[in-house]
């Protein structure tokens, strides 16, 4: 969505309540549901998006997930594309399910690295070293694959347990 980071903390908050709108039913139901909490987060998160479709229009593609909705024309006939409001509901699917895969995960970590603090520590000194090593911050995904086997084993361990 292109956020700016000063976005982040509002865009987290707007899926926190938006979610939290979703799973009750007096939200979803009762007539009024903009005025709520949920209804104010879900036009913000649909306001974003849109400004995300704007932007697609006018610049072309960025490779992105939403890009390839936008971009997206059936192959038996490639007059047919995704609806803007299509759009708009897969992305919401989206971040409603990446949000609460990325909860549990969390949770899963936090909770095998509370059990086990001799993995935790070994972590935290992997993480500690490689920041020494990279003072700049710039790592790649293969600069930690090579330098960073707990980090890895935490990972996978905690795929495995989810």
């Amino acid at each position: 969505l292109d956020l700016h980071q000063d976005e982040y903390q509002t865009f987290y908050d707007a899926v926190d309540d938006w979610i939290g709108g979703i799973v009750d039913p007096r939200v979803t139901m009762l007539p009024g549901m903009e005025k709520t909490k949920a209804g104010k987060a879900l036009a913000y998160l649909v306001s974003k998006i849109e400004r995300k479709l704007d932007s697609l229009e006018d610049n072309g593609s960025d490779g992105s997930t939403m890009s390839g909705m936008y971009f997206a024309r059936d192959e038996e006939d490639p007059s047919k594309r995704l609806t803007r409001d299509e759009i708009i509901s897969n992305s919401l699917l989206l971040i409603l399910a990446g949000s609460e895969t990325a909860a549990s995960t969390l949770t899963v970590a936090s909770l095998a690295l509370g059990l086990h603090q001799d993995v935790f520590e070994k972590l935290r000194d992997e993480q500690t070293a490689m920041l020494e090593r990279h003072p700049n911050g710039e790592m790649t995904r293969s600069m930690l694959e090579r330098e960073c086997p707990w980090l890895d084993v935490v990972i996978k361990e905690t795929m495995r347990i989810k």
